[in-house]
């Protein structure tokens, strides 16, 4: 073999190798579609997300369209807004390392993902990751490689990279992936938080919904609120086809959109709505049928946004 093929071979591997930074990325930054068809564990396979491959429960509990003041009319003495629906969490973190508060939330049908950062962090826009921890319910990796580990009454599996992943199936409930990045003794923290997990009837709130999509984009759902420095924040509603064939993304905001987008506008209290031209974190989408100019005005005309509550950022438990 010449120098030139072995090298072209070489270079062939360490394309196929994902950096950890991606791998990380795949569970906190919730770049779903990336995920499942592209990204690989180190040594472990890849992990793929069945959060966004389940129907979503379509908001059943959201009534009508709440009414939104203005923001330069709410006041301390206001009512707290209502929110356009409610998500069974399912599971709850019975215990947190010192010195980390929530910064993200996002609903699924099995419960979804939350997330706490170092206390002074905010949760990044960008797909990249932040140090803290993640409790995702409805996660699975799509193989069984790993060290194993006892959680409860059952045997889950640690895998360690630059962070460090729990996984486990509770009997009955849906598998769980708890991950560390960027703490003292993250494997540790990994397990002690996963063999604190318990069965919970909490529900958390969704502040956005959409009474109409297009056919092509049903599905699977989420709903993720990302507060941002300032008191601001970020809601993103995220369709997906089966197997990823097309993604929707309708985005809610106080800051204006800065990357491009399909259509934008701002409603009177302040809020911006947008379709971005293509969702930032889904990838290697063949074809990519974005909504038409009629459907997406449609669809920020009709969309349910509510100022959501973030009374919760920066908590504990």
């Amino acid at each position: 073999m010449t120098d030139e093929l072995i090298q072209a071979a070489y270079e062939k591997i360490a394309s196929a190798a994902p950096p950890p930074e991606r791998i990380r990325a795949r569970l906190q930054a919730r770049s779903r579609s990336h995920r499942q068809r592209r990204a690989v564990l180190a040594g472990a396979g890849a992990l793929g997300a069945t959060a966004l491959t389940v129907p979503f429960v379509h908001f059943l509990r959201g009534g009508s369209p709440p009414e939104t003041a203005p923001i330069d009319a709410v006041t301390a003495s206001a009512p707290p807004p209502k929110p356009a629906a409610t998500a069974p969490l399912r599971y709850a973190l019975g215990w947190l390392p010192a010195g980390v508060g929530e910064q993200y939330r996002e609903a699924t049908t099995d419960g979804g993902t939350r997330t706490w950062l170092l206390d002074g962090l905010t949760y990044p826009t960008d797909y990249t990751v932040a140090k803290g921890v993640t409790l995702a319910v409805g996660e699975r990796s799509e193989d069984n490689a790993g060290t194993p580990v006892t959680i409860g009454d059952v045997t889950g599996r640690l895998v360690v990279t630059d962070s460090s992943f729990v996984e486990w199936t509770p009997k009955g409930g849906p598998t769980m992936i708890v991950t560390v990045y960027g703490l003292p003794g993250s494997t540790e923290v990994a397990l002690r938080m996963a063999r604190s997990v318990r069965p919970t009837r909490a529900t958390i709130p969704v502040w956005i919904r959409s009474p109409w999509i297009p056919d092509r984009f049903r599905g699977s759902t989420s709903a993720r609120l990302i507060p941002l420095a300032g008191g601001g924040w970020r809601q993103e509603l995220t369709y997906a086809a089966p197997r990823f064939t097309q993604v929707l993304r309708i985005v809610a905001g106080t800051a204006k959109p800065s990357d491009p987008t399909q259509l934008q506008r701002q409603r009177p209290d302040g809020t911006w709505l947008w379709i971005p031209e293509h969702p930032a974190d889904m990838v290697g989408l063949e074809p990519f049928e974005p909504p038409t100019t009629a459907e997406a005005t449609r669809l920020l005309d009709e969309l349910v946004c509510v100022t959501p509550d973030l009374e919760w950022v920066g908590g504990r438990l």
